[in-house]
């Protein structure tokens, strides 16, 4: 039985992880929060548990001077509060990338928690979004703008930038899950082409020449393997 401070401090942060493409969705301020909530919690973790070595490996330590010379161009050679702000802030998410790899090694079953938040993500936006294409209208009631396909983003153009920017991710996570169930295999290729076509119809040549591109790379190392 786990006690509130473990699952504050392990369950809590997971959950963020994994429903992190649903915030997405919604948004930029719980999915905002959620990437500050994660990499405070991680802070938390490693100050409470002295486990601060784990930021002496290399990736963190290439992203941190990366952040400083960030924060120092702000400061020195285009002084702006906003600018600087937006710099400093930046470290969230190198400290967020250190958390998802922490948290995966405390709870491995985030990967299927967030594998399925993905289907139901996906799932959802593919039929909103045929269902918005064919009547001009999704359950929202949010109107097509000049035959723009948004879905559940309403009056954001971002709908082919989401699904050709995480299906990789997705598609990642079922062959590293799954790759021994080739009904799965099936499912998403079925699952991959709705959601090019999808784009297509988005509007949006630069999320259809991403996906496509994820494609060509995926059918490559499949064919390497």
């Amino acid at each position: 039985m786990l006690t509130i401070k473990e699952k504050f401090l392990t369950v809590f942060p997971s959950y963020l992880v994994a429903l992190l493409p649903l915030f997405l969705i919604t948004g930029p301020f719980l999915s905002d929060l959620s990437v500050v909530l994660v990499s405070l919690i991680f802070l938390i973790n490693i100050i409470i548990r002295k486990e601060l070595y784990l930021l002496k490996n290399k990736f963190f330590i290439i992203f941190f001077i990366f952040f400083l010379y960030l924060v120092f161009n702000s400061f020195v050679k285009f002084y702006d509060i906003n600018n600087l702000r937006s710099s400093i802030s930046y470290i969230r998410f190198g400290l967020y990338t250190m958390g998802v790899i922490y948290f995966l090694d405390k709870k491995p079953d985030l990967l299927k928690w967030l594998f399925w938040v993905f289907v139901f993500c996906f799932v959802i936006l593919i039929f909103d979004g045929f269902f918005q294409y064919f009547l001009k209208t999704n359950y929202f009631n949010v109107i097509i703008e000049q035959g723009r396909i948004t879905s559940l983003f309403g009056s954001e153009h971002v709908l082919g930038s989401y699904l050709s920017r995480l299906f990789p991710i997705f598609l990642g996570l079922t062959f590293f899950l799954y790759k021994d169930k080739k009904n799965y295999i099936f499912l998403i290729s079925f699952v991959f082409i709705l959601i090019e076509v999808l784009i297509f119809l988005s509007g949006e040549r630069v999320a259809f020449f991403f996906n496509t591109l994820a494609a060509v790379f995926v059918i490559l190392m499949l064919m390497m393997c």
